[in-house]
């Protein structure tokens, strides 16, 4: 019988049904439907009470109110109706605003109040005295005696940001999650006990001022071996750098879309200003959408890393090395390469000029056929040679030689490539 595609996993016995993917992609999506829901709120309800148009002058008139001064000219107590002969009456008082030529009644109480407690209310008002009153603005019919209170827009910009908080923090903890498998999420949390805090570097024991840093490089602890190397550039990087464009320009499209269609309601409307609004919508939109496919790239492709048995790397030396690519989708090839890069830098009249050129590549994985590997991560353990008689990395303000490992492959129809950094010490270290 055919099963529809849950997008969550569930584990049963020693089998997980499900699909991993879509459970993280959906996951991520919601927290970024969050994250964006806040943002554009947020900026919508800001810009609007900056140019006093709607939905804050409509939700939250207490913004807008003018503080002016005004003289209690007379008194009453307006009897409720309905329902007739009601005990209950309606305290006013007769104002002379400064701003206004002609007087205004002004409510003071509830319409609910007793006759005992309106003439208290009343009493607190005498008649010739100056007092300080509260009105929307363009509106007398809103004044007031008390300053109004801000608590519900206080309220919905609090909501506001939690979501943008909720949402920025749930879309990193599934990308963290996904970029990380959980085998080396436990070695972590193994290992972290075993943390010696006190201790020095990573360094290797001979400083060579030729060599680069190789700090990062002994830093992360291995699975199976002893150490993890570093990725050059993380995925992750991109994506934020996406999600900051994304935030950055949905947010210029909303308020041109706000003032454009209040322009135009209002009968003030500006083609020219429409037109650029077009083009800022268009530009958003995309920008969501790259969004969303970096965000479908990320998790879709998994995380890879590359674990060495030993280290320092030196000429002619050999090394285990273990090769583990996390995916959800079919692996459709891989391969695995030794490369070393000279970079030379120099001046061409007024410019400054970089060339990088490939030296040497030494295939050590080429993997072409379909591997069925959908959720379940592929490893591939091999010796890594580095050649003899070969030139170690080296650095000056000039020129390098940086010898690198990458990591080409294709899974589902996204293809990659990740790049892992080493360096190679002098034959004369060892």
């Amino acid at each position: 019988m055919l099963r529809w595609l849950k997008p969550w996993g569930k584990k049963r016995g020693a089998r997980r049904s499900g699909s991993r993917l879509l459970g993280s992609l959906g996951e991520a999506l919601f927290y970024a439907f969050l994250f964006l829901l806040g943002s554009l709120s947020l900026v919508v309800i800001l810009t609007s009470v900056r140019l006093g148009t709607w939905p804050s002058h409509h939700y939250f008139p207490e913004l807008f109110f003018v503080e002016v001064t005004g003289k209690v000219v007379d008194q009453r107590r307006t009897p409720i109706d309905p329902p007739v002969g009601s005990p209950n009456v309606q305290p006013e008082i007769l104002v002379k605003l400064k701003t206004q030529s002609e007087p205004v009644w002004v409510r003071i109480a509830d319409p609910s109040v007793e006759r005992e407690a309106a003439l208290l209310e009343l009493g607190k008002f005498e008649i010739g005295q100056d007092y300080t009153y509260w009105h929307a603005l363009g509106d007398l019919r809103q004044i007031q005696t008390t300053e109004p209170t801000r608590y519900r827009f206080t309220l919905v910009i609090v909501t506001l940001i939690s979501l943008i908080l909720i949402g920025a923090s749930g879309v990193g903890r599934t990308v963290v999650q996904e970029g990380t498998t959980p085998e080396r999420r436990a070695s972590i949390a193994q290992r972290a006990a075993d943390l010696d805090l006190a201790g020095g570097t990573n360094h290797t024991i001979i400083d060579y001022p030729s060599v680069p840093d190789d700090v990062e490089m002994t830093n992360s602890p291995g699975i199976h071996f002893a150490y993890r190397l570093p990725i050059a550039h993380s995925p992750v990087l991109r994506l934020l750098a996406a999600a900051v464009f994304s935030l950055v320009w949905t947010s210029i499209a909303v308020v041109f879309v706000q003032v454009v269609v209040g322009g135009f309601l209002e009968g003030k409307g500006e083609w020219l200003l429409g037109i650029v609004t077009v083009a800022f919508v268009a530009l958003a939109s995309w920008s969501v959408y790259d969004l969303f496919q970096q965000l479908a790239f990320l998790v879709g492709i998994g995380p890879t890393s590359i674990e060495i048995s030993h280290y320092p790397f030196y000429p002619g030396a050999s090394y285990r090395l273990l090769l583990t690519q996390g995916s959800h989708m079919d692996l459709q090839y891989l391969k695995l390469m030794l490369a070393c890069d000279e970079q030379a830098t120099y001046r061409q009249g007024t410019d400054v000029r970089t060339e990088v050129r490939r030296v040497r590549e030494d295939a050590i994985l080429d993997l072409e056929q379909d591997q069925s590997k959908r959720d379940s991560a592929f490893e591939y353990e091999c010796e890594l040679r580095i050649p003899e008689n070969v030139m170690h990395s080296f650095r000056s303000p000039n020129n390098s030689i940086q010898w690198k490992l990458i990591v080409n492959g294709k899974v589902g129809n996204w293809p990659f490539e990740r790049v892992f950094p080493i360096v190679v010490f002098p034959e004369d270290s060892i």
